[in-house]
């Protein structure tokens, strides 16, 4: 939705947050040590923001992206992994 508003000259920018695991309520189930504080994905949130990146990869996020771009199967088991999937 970004690349085409961006292409049709729209001033409207939509901004991507990619968070890792998050320590939540949401996330209270899951067994992991590798979940963010919640300050701190707001945090890195607030910073990307004022930054004016469109982009916004946290923490883990961004490795997994990348893996995700690189090997979809291959990302897919580094996050179960992860989280204990």
């Amino acid at each position: 939705m970004r690349l085409q508003l961006q292409r049709d000259g729209c001033k409207l920018k939509v901004f991507e947050f990619l968070a890792p695991l998050v320590d939540t309520p949401f996330s209270a189930g899951v067994t992991s040590d590798q979940k963010m504080p919640a300050q701190t994905a707001v945090d890195e949130l607030m910073a990307g923001l004022e930054r004016d990146e469109l982009e916004l990869l946290v923490g883990g996020s961004r490795q997994a992206y990348e893996a995700l771009r690189e090997s979809p199967d291959a990302a897919v088991q580094a996050i179960n992994a992860a989280i204990g999937g």
